[in-house]
């Protein structure tokens, strides 16, 4: 688990998830806490409910995924490790 404070003008949360989980940002049924009320997109949407918008991006072993609350997707942005190189 980890904290990260969120303030007026942030707009985007970078992390990284460990080989044991996934790629994709967690969710109200599947978080690190085990709690409703916790998880990568409770925390966008619940923002996005106020009229802020933050995206979460996820970095992990198998790739790079994006959630966007207000379409409610995730969009894979890079597979596996190319989310460490520079862009070309």
């Amino acid at each position: 688990m980890q904290k990260m404070e969120i303030f007026s003008n942030t707009f985007l949360l970078f992390h990284v998830h460990p080989n044991r989980s996934t790629r994709n940002p967690s969710t109200p049924d599947n978080n690190a806490l085990g709690r409703r009320d916790a998880g990568d997109t409770y925390i966008s949407d619940k923002y996005q409910a106020q009229g802020q918008t933050i995206l979460f991006l996820v970095g992990h072993r198998t790739g790079l995924t994006m959630y966007d609350p207000r379409t409610k997707t995730v969009s894979m942005l890079r597979e596996n490790l190319d989310w460490t190189n520079k862009c070309k």
